[in-house]
């Protein structure tokens, strides 16, 4: 010791007092003792008269210790607690164990920061897991001057050492990548870096200085924006009396101020709630009866397996007679420009099997496929193709055919003379026409494996493969004899995106006759150092065909099993469609309700679709946050989850899911439950889903710039709380016998997706609720959207404000209250919150104050609006001699009357939203008028179903802006018509006055819809997003399976 100090020893603010003067010793090293007597000193001060002033043998001890305490350390501490300060009771735990007790949890995984070292802690039921534990060299003391000293960014180091930071939830992994040398010099990076700001530093004692500096000013912030401001409270601390000055600071400070950033930031919107509480618990070969499938919505026909990287089969075509100068027109992404006549699964049971029917011009092709579960690898599958071409017939001809047919001009029969709709009247056809057929094999880049294939000459044989998760296997490619040419390419291919361009670029023509010219590829098997992930095998044939691809794993082979092709397949397949249909019957009793085999085969093919339409994705999203200066990465994870459209919408959407699964709850719920899992483990630790799931390259491609970014201020209607309780209601027992651990799983995340939307998303009056996300600056917008709400750009206020109020949102939330509330008294959790909330969500005093309006006589949305908005050119000064012309400027929206606080008068499918989600008393007036409105023609009742929005409303029909046709403004949309009829067949059963009504006004609606949705699938061969007001035709999108499918449980009366 130096000086006139009394004493040889100091702790605490003593020790801080004289710094200067002092070595500095620690007695812990990475939170364990390394020096036993200066701990029991540190001990016996905390219960000295400066800190504790009482006695050890007065009070209990609750004692921590970090991971990987050694056991004679811990006896060490009970030696000293007992036999040396006579403690009465000692209670020794980890830190980590404690801190998931704090929240509430005795199982997680335990993320433990600490000033030295990195744990990962595993827990069970209050029990660390040591030998799944984890150490890592990181620490908060090493985060900044590993960035510094390595020249990366804080914020690309935290991608550098594969970190997911949610804070006693989430695993992290270890070990961090990091250059050893930087992490062995860290006393010199220290040095390093001080003397770059001027400041030497050579003693323990001024290291502390770094140390106190640290503690006090490292935190994780809850508003990292305001917190990394540069104008931020500055701090000053007091240097060595030899030390320069820093920055700002006089002779013996240094000034904290601008040097203050972000380290590993706690970001919530990129974290996940956590492995605790995940739900999907099997997955992949888990499930072995749903590893394989047609999980790739996106293309006409091709398999894969439910893993982050899979192996990929697809399927293309091009037809000769129609390939034109730059326009090959090779089939292959399912796109609407491609103009089939039809295209569709006419059966697909989600598990065994799947048929389809492709009508191109005036060739038919099937696509089918059977699965055989057998192995441990997912068992084995065969793929067909068949080619039937089309013989052209006459309307005329065949009138006594095809009179259930109204206004159509052309057929086309089979060689079997089975008729088939077309209309297209191609001048060329012929019995017996040309296609060219190709179907590849490719694994996902960065999945390991290889692909060797056996030929004969330009004649592919088979492919034997092996891949880590599926081992060896074998496709073998069995055709009949129309074959006018084959051939087969071997390449590399980064993305499944090229897949196209790449068949495109090597294909050519041989000619064999003056009128014929046949398709092969060229041959591209060059030696390549990129593995050879991509094969593709094609035949150019004539007339009738068939092939046959048969894949099987090794791990099914047998010496007695026969190859799943020829009469084999026929025969399994058959005996599955046999199944279906007994299953199809069995579920929807549409035959018992008097529908003929049309109808029938319509249901079975809307069904199919939706079932057929199921994929399974793997990817991230990009989002952005009110914290995020740009998009980020979301986490990569799976999903499997049904589409909207193939064509148009091959991804995963949240609101739509919901009204997906009530269809799917009622054919399977096993895939329901799995469906509902995927998603629900979507979301973020703060309660929000991404609405829009693009995952993958394939599916990134396929979504224009403007709608990839999602962020977490928006939400989205949360059907799939709807759509849980509908499985509930459906399958109770079942569920209570073979999932309630599940149900167990998914209430933590239903519970904060409801808090966070409860949070989020409520408005300036209380008990009111305003969808987030409305652009209020725009003037291209005749009424700005509210994507949020599913709605897209139905009527709101026209100048949106914090003081709007929206109705669909706050029967949404009144409707979720109740059944969570539900939920939670099944499995035994206290519903008293949801409870309260649904009963003052559903007063109907307080529904009729804050949404109804006396002038309309309707329910509706309140905010800043004025009807009289319109959409003009912007006038155009003409331009001076010699200048070029201006060019029309985009039109922008003119309010020719000011906008005023108020209901937005206005009646359409949000006016209906009190009545469809079941919040209005039967006994009610507002439920007898809105009743009464129903069937009014002049507003929303048209022989086809309900339009949107009523015909006398101010935006009836009009474009959102000139480039955006009306929406939501007219079309009959059926995911909005199907819980009308399902809230009138449900207040039909009430009694009273009331339920005469709606019983009758059912009926009719019912009879509209579903009439006029069948007719159009007959016309046109598709299902559509929506359906013109005035003349019933599709719109929008086809095929759209999604929703739209819906009008089977119509048809059954299944509500």
């Amino acid at each position: 010791m130096a000086g006139a100090l009394e004493g040889d020893l100091f702790i605490g603010p003593k020790a801080e007092e004289h710094r200067g003067l002092l070595a500095i010793k620690y007695p812990m090293e990475h939170g364990i003792v390394t020096d036993w007597n200066d701990m029991e000193r540190i001990w016996q001060y905390v219960y000295s008269k400066d800190q504790l002033q009482t006695f050890a043998e007065e009070h209990p001890v609750l004692l921590t210790e970090a991971p990987l305490n050694p056991r004679r350390n811990r006896e060490k501490s009970a030696e000293i607690f007992f036999e040396t300060l006579n403690a009465p009771a000692l209670f020794l735990s980890m830190q980590a164990v404690l801190s998931l007790y704090a929240t509430g949890r005795t199982t997680g995984v335990v993320l433990d920061a600490g000033d030295g070292v990195t744990h990962a802690v595993p827990i069970y039921e209050g029990f660390a897991l040591p030998t799944q534990h984890h150490e890592g060299g990181f620490s908060w003391a090493r985060c900044d001057e590993i960035s510094e000293a390595s020249n990366i960014p804080t914020e690309l180091l935290s991608d550098l050492v594969l970190i997911r930071f949610d804070i006693f939830y989430s695993l992290i992994l270890l070990p961090f990548y990091v250059r050893k040398e930087y992490v062995e010099q860290r006393e010199s990076l220290k040095q390093f870096l001080l003397r770059k700001e001027g400041i030497n530093f050579r003693t323990s004692s001024e290291f502390e200085i770094v140390r106190t500096i640290k503690e006090r000013e490292c935190y994780l912030s809850a508003n990292p924006s305001k917190d990394s401001d540069p104008d931020a409270d500055k701090r000053i601390y007091k240097l060595p009396d030899d030390c320069p000055g820093y920055r700002n600071g006089g002779g013996d400070t240094a000034v904290l101020l601008h040097k203050r950033q972000k380290s590993f930031t706690f970001n919530k919107l990129l974290s996940t709630c956590g492995i605790s509480t995940i739900v999907v618990v099997r997955a992949g070969l888990d499930i072995p009866e749903r590893f394989w499938g047609s999980y790739r919505p996106g293309v006409y026909f091709g398999m894969k397996h439910r893993s982050p990287k899979s192996l990929l089969t697809g399927f293309m075509w091009l037809l000769p007679s129609l390939v034109r100068p730059g326009e090959p027109n090779l089939r292959h992404l399912c796109e609407q420009g491609d103009g089939l006549t039809k295209y569709g699964w006419v059966e697909h049971d989600g598990v065994n099997f799947g048929v389809q029917e492709i009508i191109d011009h005036h060739m038919k092709l099937t696509t089918s496929f059977v699965k055989a579960h057998h192995g441990k690898k997912g068992g084995d599958w065969t793929s067909r193709i068949e080619v039937q071409p089309l013989e052209l017939t006459t309307h005329r001809q065949n009138q006594h055919i095809f009179n259930h047919f109204p206004a159509l001009g052309t057929y086309f029969k089979t060689l079997d003379d089975k008729f088939v709709v077309s209309d297209y009247n191609h001048p060329q056809s012929t019995t017996k026409e040309e296609v060219v057929l190709l179907y590849y094999v490719a694994l996902e880049a960065g999945m390991g494996g290889n692909l060797v294939p056996e030929y004969y000459g330009d004649i592919l044989k088979s492919v034997e493969g092996y891949t880590p998760e599926l081992g060896k296997f074998t496709i073998k490619f069995i055709n009949n004899n129309n074959v006018l040419k084959s051939s087969f390419i071997q390449t590399s291919l980064d993305s499944m995106t090229a897949a196209s361009n790449t068949v495109l670029s090597s294909m050519a023509t041989t000619s064999v006759s003056e009128k014929q010219w046949l398709f092969f590829l060229k041959n591209r098997n060059q030696p390549d150092s990129n593995p050879q992930n991509f094969l593709v095998y094609q035949v150019h044939v004539k007339g009738h065909f068939s092939m046959d691809i048969v894949y099987e794993s090794e791990s099914g082979v047998v010496p007695s099993k026969k190859l799943l092709s020829g009469d084999m397949y026929s025969e399994m397949l058959q005996s599955y469609r046999d199944r279906f249909s007994d299953k199809f019957e069995t579920t929807f009793h549409l035959e018992k309700k008097g529908f003929n085999k049309t109808s029938i085969h319509f249901a079975k093919a809307a069904l199919s679709n939706l079932i057929g339409g199921i994929g399974y994705f793997h990817g991230h999203s990009k989002v952005q946050s009110p914290y995020n200066s740009a998009p980020v990465p979301y986490w990569t994870s799976s999903l499997y989850t049904a589409v909207p459209s193939r064509s148009f919408f091959p991804r995963g959407f949240l609101w739509d899911e919901g009204f997906h699964l009530l269809l799917i709850n009622k054919w399977n719920p096993e895939i329901s439950i799995d469906i509902i899992s995927h998603w629900l483990d979507m979301m973020n630790t703060e309660g929000w889903i991404p609405r829009e799931q693009i995952l993958g390259d394939e599916a990134l491609s396929r979504v224009p710039e403007e709608f990839v970014v999602q962020r977490n201020d928006v939400a989205n209607p949360p059907t799939l709380i709807m759509a849980v309780f509908d499985l509930i209601q459906r399958h109770r027992e079942w569920l209570l016998i073979n999932h309630k651990a599940t149900l167990q799983r998914m209430w933590p995340r239903l519970s904060t997706w409801y808090q966070w939307l409860n949070k989020t998303q409520m408005g300036e009056t209380p008990f009111t609720y305003r969808w987030r996300g409305r652009n209020a600056s725009t003037l291209r917008e005749l009424n700005p959207k509210t994507l949020a709400s599913g709605l897209d750009d139905y009527p709101r206020a026209s100048h949106p404000t914090e003081d709007e109020r929206h109705l669909d949102l706050r029967c949404w939330m009144s409707l979720c209250s109740k059944l969570m509330g539900e939920l939670a008294e099944l499995l035994d959790y206290d519903a008293t919150r949801f409870r309260y909330t649904y009963e003052k969500l559903t007063d109907q005093d307080l529904l009729d104050k804050l949404h109804w309006s006396p002038k309309l006589g309707a329910y509706t949305d309140y905010g800043n609006h004025s009807d009289k908005v319109v959409l003009k050119q912007a006038p155009v000064i003409p331009p001076k001699s010699g200048q070029r012309p201006v060019q029309p400027q985009e039109k922008v929206r003119h309010a020719v009357q000011p906008p005023e606080l108020g209901f937005v008068n206005m009646f359409g499918y949000v006016s209906l939203f009190p009545l469809i989600l079941g919040i209005l008393k039967p006994d009610s007036p507002t439920f007898t008028a809105t009743l009464d409105k129903l069937d009014n023609p002049k507003l929303l009742w048209t022989p086809y179903g309900l339009r949107s929005l009523a015909a006398n409303a101010p935006l009836y029909n009009k474009r959102n802006t000139e480039h955006d046709p009306p929406y939501w403004r007219g079309p009959v949309w059926i995911n909005v018509n199907f819980l009308t009829l399902k809230a009138l067949h449900d207040y039909s059963k009430m009694g009273g006055s009331g339920a005469v009504l709606a019983k009758e006004k059912y009926h009719k609606l019912r009879e509209n819809v579903v009439n006029n949705v069948v007719s159009q699938y007959h016309k046109t061969g598709y299902v559509w997003e929506q359906y013109d007001d005035a003349t019933g035709k599709g719109k929008g999108c086809r095929p759209f399976t999604g929703w739209s499918s819906l009008v089977v449980l119509m048809m059954a009366e299944e509500y």
